[in-house]
């Protein structure tokens, strides 16, 4: 028999391997340990997004945020709070809301930041709150729960508008007293008051009647309702003394460069008593007008209105009201106003000469057809149109260079665009203030030849460049 004898080396070698293998399996084992109880960890309304205590649907719209800073997660998880809002307040027509986007995160969502008709918002509505938050240590992800409370909600925004009701209350005293008064100026503004006071109302009571229930829905609704009719009534009455004159002439002579020749005087009295520093407006129909003017009526319930611009709009006639911003749209009754008129019929102290030239020859007998219709533009514009071949020297020069651009046609027909650029140069310096391209797209024309589609693609000409001619002449030329 042999016996296997090992030196001392050999043996510490083979306790030494041992011991490596074992600190390999604890670490292992530690490792594994540490993952199964961060798992075992993991709130289960992180993936569920539900938790028992606010399972009721009646009453709590719930959401979960997921991200990788906390402070994100907390918006997104108020910003899908919002979302659930958005859909329900969508069928509520007076209500409008904007979302701005937030998006550090890989996920797609909107901030909590919400902008709802008359100021009100998510932000003050009570019965919001992060009922709990989770921090995953191994996705290095938090999680944040938040809830609606609709009866905590409910109860606060009935509070609220309880305090803006007993606000109206007050200053309609105010008012009744000042309208029966010597000085019924303070009336009118008070119910300017009144009317802020009813938009909030409205807006809130669109919230509430998200959130309360049926009752609560039905009370507050038909106390509005009944307060807003009675409002109304007592407007109609109270409008019949009022009477907006114009003191100067109601038409005025003027063009869309130049403004009115002269301003309006209007007076705004109640009973003969003279309405004082109470706030006006005016409304227009097309964007574009200038006006200098004060915002409220002055000390004798006087108003200047000087027209200083006009926009283009097409009509020799053009209209402008002016009333008392005493109501909004909240209420049938419209205060009484006066109709100033402007006749355009002032010509500009601005000349162009206009030109027009194709660049292919074959096409120059279309430069009348677009001269013409670009010169009945200006004419309805007011500009002062120097003739060809003139001895004055006109202000600025307006040059066409028109270029047909055919295409192919089918069955005998042919299709062409006129292209090109305009050109606006000042006469006193020669130079080139601003170069307007033809959107040839729009003019697009077909015809039995190419000559006659483009004999009708120089009418639309005209219509591609009205409204960017007017802006440039309006800015480069300042008349």
């Amino acid at each position: 028999m042999m016996t296997l004898m090992m030196g001392p080396s050999q043996s510490r070698f083979g306790r030494n391997q041992t011991k490596e293998w074992m600190n390999t399996l604890l670490i292992f084992l530690l490792l594994i340990f540490i993952v199964e109880q961060a798992i075992a960890e993991v709130p289960e309304w992180t993936s569920t997004g539900s938790i028992t205590e606010y399972s009721d649907q009646s009453r709590y719209i719930v959401s979960v945020g997921m991200a990788q800073s906390l402070n994100i997660a907390e918006k997104l998880a108020f910003a899908k709070l919002v979302e659930q809002v958005k859909v329900d307040v969508s069928g509520q027509s007076r209500i409008t809301k904007g979302f701005s986007s937030n998006g550090t995160e890989t996920l797609e969502y909107e901030s909590i930041d919400v902008d709802i008709r008359s100021s009100v918002s998510l932000n003050g509505i009570e019965g919001i709150q992060i009922v709990a938050r989770h921090l995953d240590s191994i996705k290095n992800r938090y999680y944040v729960f938040a809830i609606l409370d609709r009866v905590k909600a409910a109860n606060a925004l009935a509070f609220k508008l309880d305090s803006l009701f007993s606000q109206v209350d007050a200053v309609q005293a105010d008012m009744y007293r000042f309208i029966k008064s010597d000085n019924p100026s303070k009336g009118f503004r008070s119910l300017v008051k009144i009317s802020g006071l009813f938009q909030l109302i409205n807006s809130d009571l669109v919230m509430h009647q998200l959130f309360a229930s049926g009752e609560m829905k039905a009370a507050e609704g038909k106390r509005y309702l009944d307060r807003i009719r009675s409002h109304d009534r007592y407007l109609s009455a109270l409008f019949v003394d009022v009477d907006v004159l114009i003191e100067s002439e109601d038409i005025q002579l003027g063009s869309s460069g130049l403004g009115a020749e002269e301003p309006f005087l209007l007076s705004f009295t109640y009973q003969s008593k003279p309405i004082r520093f109470v706030p006006i407006r005016i409304d227009v129909k097309d964007d574009g007008y200038l006006f200098e003017t004060g915002e409220t009526t002055d000390g004798n319930g006087k108003l200047l209105v000087k027209v200083q611009k006009i926009p283009y709009t097409g009509n020799q006639t053009n209209r402008i009201n002016v009333e008392l911003a005493v109501t909004n749209e909240i209420f049938n009754s419209i205060p009484p106003s006066a109709q100033l008129t402007i006749m355009l019929n002032r010509k500009s102290d601005v000349t162009i000469l206009l030109s027009v030239r194709f660049l292919d020859p074959n096409y120059s007998n279309l430069a009348p057809v677009i001269e013409s219709s670009v010169k009945q533009l200006l004419s309805g514009q007011n500009f002062n149109l120097a003739p060809s071949g003139g001895t004055s020297k006109p202000d600025y020069e307006l040059s066409i260079q028109a270029k047909v651009l055919g295409y192919p046609g089918y069955d005998g027909l042919k299709f062409v665009e006129i292209g090109g650029v305009v050109e606006i140069k000042s006469s006193k310096t020669n130079k080139i203030l601003k170069i307007i391209n033809i959107q040839s797209g729009a003019t697009k024309a077909g015809g039995l030849s190419a000559y006659q589609a483009a004999e009708k693609s120089a009418v639309l000409v005209a219509d591609v460049l009205r409204q960017e001619l007017f802006d440039e002449l309006e800015s480069v030329i300042g008349r």
